[in-house]
């Protein structure tokens, strides 16, 4: 039959019937072939998962290795930045009391008579100071200090560039860390969705736009047939064929005896084909779903090829980055090598400033004591010569009268007697002379005048606690 023959709204309601099942056939098939295509993605997904799951642990623990690692450092690091602030302290307190132990050197007057006395150029205590002796420690300790912190620096620049390398490390690792979303049956659970998405385009089509179309069809040779029979009996025969029961696609189909041809019907069938869009539309958002589904396992197989690329790179850099940090390590080692040896000299270089410091501390001690030892001798010497006087002017008293004695005896007996008798009883009489066996004193004549000598505890405390600040001072330092 012609189909130009026919209404213009059946022929259109049939074309919107036949485009409908076409469209629907293309959505179911475009369904599975995307279901298909998913689920041999989640296959492979899942045969990655296992793969990636230990890349990922491995690179957990080198990251921790490397982290912990990193923390250490920062320990030692800060091991030589606190030996280092002690030290400079340490410097600063023992050039502050070198400088006072000076001060009070460059204030001690030495009396004018000791400096006459012996002809010398010094006018203060500080001028017995080898300063040339003493500059070169303090240098020496600065350049110690300065060298500490050198090492120091390089030290915190090894340090700093193996964390910047770690957290290079860490942050190129973030792409291949698996969040924790990442489970194992993520694939089934989208092939899963997508099969009930899919059976519902499946549904659809079967029990709306075959059965629409069938209706549709079914209506449109009813019409042909009774326009071109013009008689109920070449209708019947020309409609008696079809059956109600299935068609050779598949799909159900309806006696065309059983459809009735009264307005009623077209009217059912103009409904059921304004229905069409919203049913199209539902299985059209049904494959989109499932497309989304098939993206969705597609972009994370993506991102576990690329996470699995990555890990390749990421080993081969961590590889590099190892021998990196080794040779850093080695050169850290031997910073702190050097550093604790530039330590110890510089603590003996304050050693040796602060014993110094005690040294010219007694020595200002010391000359106080001279002073009053030197009073104290003259007064000593002054009251031995006293004694001596009186004992001088006793001596010879007791002279004279010897003498006078013996001149007495020769005047009356001793002329009597022949000198053959007794030769030593003429000996004139014993003279003694109170004479010092060595060399009384060369000790000058103060001019200055001195404040009395503080009490002998009061020294003797002083002496101790000087004494008590050091245990390494020279017997021959000036």
């Amino acid at each position: 039959a012609d189909l130009r023959s026919l209404p213009a709204e059946v022929a259109s309601l049939l074309q919107n019937a036949e485009r409908a099942v076409v469209l629907g056939e293309q959505y179911a098939h475009e369904g599975a072939t995307s279901l298909r295509r998913c689920c041999e993605t989640g296959a492979r997904l899942e045969a990655a998962h296992a793969r990636l799951e230990l890349v990922c642990a491995q690179l957990r623990k080198q990251l921790s290795v490397l982290e912990q690692l990193v923390r250490k450092l920062e320990a030692r690091d800060h091991r030589l930045l606190e030996a280092l602030r002690q030290l400079r302290a340490r410097n600063h307190e023992t050039m502050g009391a070198l400088e006072a132990i000076f001060a009070r050197l460059r204030a001690q007057a030495i009396d004018q008579a000791l400096w006459r006395a012996t002809g010398g150029t010094e006018r203060t205590l500080y001028d017995f100071v080898d300063t040339d002796s003493v500059d070169e420690l303090r240098k020496q300790g600065i350049a110690e200090v300065a060298s500490l912190h050198t090492l120091q620096a390089e030290a915190l620049q090894l340090v700093a560039q193996i964390n910047a390398r770690y957290e290079q490390m860490r942050q190129q690792s973030t792409v291949i860390l698996v969040p924790l979303d990442y489970r194992l049956v993520y694939a089934t659970e989208k092939t899963s969705r997508q099969v009930n998405e899919l059976k519902s385009i499946e549904s659809l089509l079967h029990t709306s736009l075959y059965t629409h179309h069938d209706r549709v069809h079914h209506y449109v040779q009813r019409t042909l047939a009774t326009d071109t029979a013009g008689s109920d009996d070449q209708t019947a025969a020309a409609t008696a064929a079809p059956r109600a029961g299935v068609s050779s696609d598949g799909r159900a189909s309806l006696s065309v005896t059983s459809f009735p041809t009264s307005e009623r019907a077209l009217q059912s069938l103009r409904h059921a084909d304004a229905q069409l869009s919203q049913s199209l539309g539902t299985a059209y958002d049904a494959l989109q779903r499932i497309v989304t589904l098939t993206h969705d396992v597609d972009q994370r197989m993506l991102k576990y090829s690329s996470a699995q690329k990555n890990a390749v790179a990421f080993f081969q850099d961590l590889e590099a980055c190892g021998s990196d940090i080794k040779q850093k390590l080695n050169r850290l080692d031997e910073l702190e090598v050097l550093f604790d040896q530039r330590r110890a000299d510089a603590r003996f270089v304050f050693d040796e400033l602060l014993n110094l410091v005690t040294w010219y501390d007694l020595f200002c001690t010391a000359h106080q004591e001279m002073i009053f030892e030197i009073l104290r001798r003259h007064k000593e010497l002054a009251r031995q010569q006293q004694l001596v006087d009186s004992f001088a002017a006793e001596l010879e008293a007791m002279h004279r009268d010897e003498a006078q004695k013996r001149s007495h005896f020769y005047e009356f007996y001793g002329r009597y007697l022949p000198a053959s008798l007794c030769p030593a009883i003429m000996e004139p009489a014993p003279h003694y002379q109170i004479v010092p066996r060595t060399l009384i004193t060369n000790l000058p004549r103060l001019q200055q005048t001195h404040d009395e000598r503080p009490s002998r505890s009061m020294i003797d405390s002083q002496l101790r606690a000087a004494a008590s600040s050091t245990t390494h001072i020279s017997d021959n330092r000036t």
